[in-house]
């Protein structure tokens, strides 16, 4: 599934790149629009129809058209509000044909369980992409060319790392300074794709799903808070595949001092006993 080329690829002109993040009961997620000379490429969309919208808004007050969006993987939060960012305009929706398949096996089970609560805040259909890349295919839009790397499991079952120029959209295979969603079992994989975005060159600066930009730097962040969850978890489930209540209460305990008062804590005790059964 999984592709690691040598080289971002190095777009033709400059770009600005611009963000919008949601509340955190909308999980605090980035959507990055990145400005050409004469459109935006918009990355990941949001939860939920309100939020949708405000890319929306966020986007028209730049002034200048939509000429695509890329999606980095398919969890709801970074796809739901694709149909109002586009508005109804004709532009592509790209993604690697690996998180198609994601969102093709999560979109019912994510409606039935999320439709119900959100009700008309939670998209009435879901717009899949319409153009699919391979694992180090380039696209272009307005000169400026974007290379799509699939880094395989990490958050989500398929991780896409969108590179321009000195500039890596990785969505939530970092979640910078907020406690990531870890109930998916992939915590071991996910260490393994931060090693292969570690070997990608030519950018510098990375764009994550949730929190601040920054370095290169974050990636390794990243590896040292999967580290020390992994570690608390295999120690309070003491060899079991599930934790007691009274030890996912220990676990947020020690979590709150590896990453203190920050974001998406929901999410500690979440995922504990998928972790828990991994590494057993």
């Amino acid at each position: 599934m999984f592709a690691v080329l040598a080289a971002a690829v190095v777009s033709a002109a400059p770009v600005a790149v611009h963000s919008y993040t949601s509340g955190e009961a909308q999980f605090s997620a980035n959507t990055w629009l990145v400005e050409t000379a004469r459109g935006v490429v918009v990355i990941d969309t949001q939860f939920t129809v309100s939020e949708g919208k405000a890319v929306r808004k966020k986007l028209e007050s730049l002034g200048k058209p939509l000429l695509a969006v890329l999606l980095t993987h398919a969890h709801p939060d970074h796809v739901n509000g694709t149909a109002e960012v586009l508005a109804g305009q004709k532009v592509p929706v790209v993604a690697l044909a690996g998180v198609k398949t994601v969102l093709d096996a999560l979109d019912a089970p994510k409606r039935a369980y999320w439709g119900p609560q959100l009700k008309g805040e939670y998209p009435k259909t879901t717009v899949f992409p319409t153009q699919l890349v391979k694992p180090g295919e380039t696209v272009t839009f307005d000169g400026v060319a974007f290379t799509a790397h699939d880094l395989g499991e990490g958050e989500s079952a398929d991780e896409t790392v969108w590179a321009t120029g000195a500039h890596a959209f990785v969505g939530d295979l970092v979640m910078y300074k907020v406690h990531p969603w870890l109930a998916e079992g992939h915590s071991g994989a996910w260490l393994t794709s931060l090693e292969r975005a570690k070997a990608l060159t030519g950018f510098e600066k990375v764009y994550p799903g949730h929190g601040v930009a920054g370095g290169r730097e974050l990636f390794d962040w990243q590896r040292g808070y999967l580290e020390a969850y992994r570690k608390n978890v295999k120690e309070l489930a003491k060899g079991q595949p599930t934790l007691s209540d009274q030890a996912k209460k220990e676990l947020e305990a020690r979590m709150e001092k590896v990453l203190p008062k920050a974001g998406l804590a929901m999410l500690v005790a979440m995922s504990a006993d998928a972790v828990a059964a991994e590494l057993k």
